[in-house]
């Protein structure tokens, strides 16, 4: 059995001066944590990313181990016992390499690339031609950038309201630094036309 950590550190706002972001941002989060682990633990054993993405699945189990502060660190841990579907020793290429590379991928606006490793699963029997199974590999790629987009959505909600700045890592290795989105020139504008026009109090403004 193999741990990873996947920690999420929030600071700035409440999350530097009362030590939390609230019930409702820490379940975003644990739940964007959950979703991103999840999807990745699926694809990591199997090659696929299901529709529901649960706190445990075949070979692996996602816990909650706990806060720290000093601002507010939420520290979410994956066990896994299921081998990689690649033929590759972990050491060379495990899990914390394979979620650092899906999240640069994501970043980008990419879908991840496959490590020059062999599966060890065989292709599927019967006539399909090859194309079909390349089809079906690149759906499953994109099925992981849709969900790491989902949980980052998640794991990012707090910005502006409870934190100011979130950074995620996966066995202490950085991997982003999210900031709130500060208002720009455009918005300024915008929200001076609207407050000359009495329109501040509108949804769009507040």
């Amino acid at each position: 059995m193999t741990k990873h950590i996947l920690s999420l550190r929030y600071d700035g706002l409440d999350a530097a001066s009362h030590h939390g972001i609230g019930t409702a941002g820490s379940k975003q989060v644990i739940g964007g944590a959950q979703i991103l682990l999840g999807a990745h633990a699926h694809y990591f054993t199997g090659g696929k990313v299901p529709e529901r993405v649960d706190d445990r699945g075949e070979g692996f189990k996602i816990l909650d181990v706990g806060r720290r502060q000093g601002s507010i660190i939420f520290d979410i841990a994956l066990l896994i016992t299921a081998k990689a579907i690649w033929d590759v020793d972990e050491t060379h290429y495990g899990f914390d390499r394979f979620l650092a590379e899906s999240y640069a991928a994501h970043r980008a606006a990419k879908l991840f690339k496959e490590p020059p490793y062999e599966r060890r699963q065989a292709a599927p029997a019967g006539n399909s031609p090859l194309p079909d199974l390349d089809y079906a590999r690149e759906y499953e790629r994109r099925r992981l950038l849709q969900r790491t987009q989902q949980a980052v959505s998640f794991i990012s909600a707090p910005l502006g309201i409870t934190a100011s700045v979130v950074e995620v890592s996966i066995d202490g290795r950085r991997v982003d630094t999210m900031h709130a989105r500060q208002p720009g020139t455009t918005d300024i504008h915008e929200w001076l036309q609207a407050f000359r026009q009495g329109k501040v109090g509108s949804s769009r403004f507040q």
